[in-house]
This record gives structure tokens, sequence and C-alpha cells, in this order.
């Protein structure tokens, strides 16, 4: 059983990792960005935070860039405790059961055992 540190620190690692690999599309890389800095992880290089992206239903990885990026900027948009509280609950959800998946999902072989341990 992984402690909370070592389970923010194993998703960063993993993270991190995926960063150094070839992406097919910018929401990629972005998603993975914004994820090791929610977990309070740091960047070797600078990012810039881009405008956020049409939202639509087939995409939900658009929806988790655009909450994080609420989240992030929280104090600029004068959101409430409550609002901050529920963004940083479905964020941390996310990170714990979802990154690792969206990532290893395109590799047949990872994705058999991701269907063992979801």
């Amino acid at each position: 059983m992984y402690s909370v540190n070592d389970l923010c620190d194993h998703i960063i690692k993993f993270s991190k990792d995926r960063l150094l690999q070839k992406h097919p599309r910018d929401d990629y890389r972005e998603l993975l960005e914004l994820t090791v800095i929610f977990l309070g992880g740091k960047l070797s290089s600078d990012i810039s935070f881009k405008i956020p992206g049409a939202i639509h239903h087939a995409r939900c990885m658009a929806k988790a860039i655009y909450s994080l990026k609420i989240y992030l900027f929280c104090e600029q948009i004068r959101s409430t405790l409550k609002e901050e509280s529920a963004l940083k609950s479905i964020w941390i959800f996310t990170a714990r059961l979802y990154i690792k998946v969206w990532f290893n999902s395109p590799s047949s072989v990872k994705a058999l055992l991701q269907d063992l341990t979801f």
C-alpha cells in the first residue's frame, strides 16, 4: 500500500518519464505538465500556460485540463472555498486513477494489465 507522498512521487515520476516521449497531440504533453505541477513536482523546462481549448463531449482530456487550470488559478478567478475544494478533489481522483491509464492505453500489452488493476 502506498502512502500519499509515495503515490504522488510515483505519479510525478511516471508523468516526467512520459514527458520525455513523443505525443500525438500537444494536449497530452500539457496534461502531463499540469499533473506534475499539481502534485508539487518540478519541471526541468519552463512551462507556459495555454489558453483553454474547446470543451466538447468527445474529449474528456480537454475537460481535465480545463478543470486543472481553473484549480491552479483559483485565486485569480476568485473561486469560493467550496469550488476550490471540489476541484481539488476531482484532481486528486483524476491524478490517482486516470493519468497512468490514459497514457498506457495506447499500449495493447499494458492495456490488458490495466483492465485487471483498474
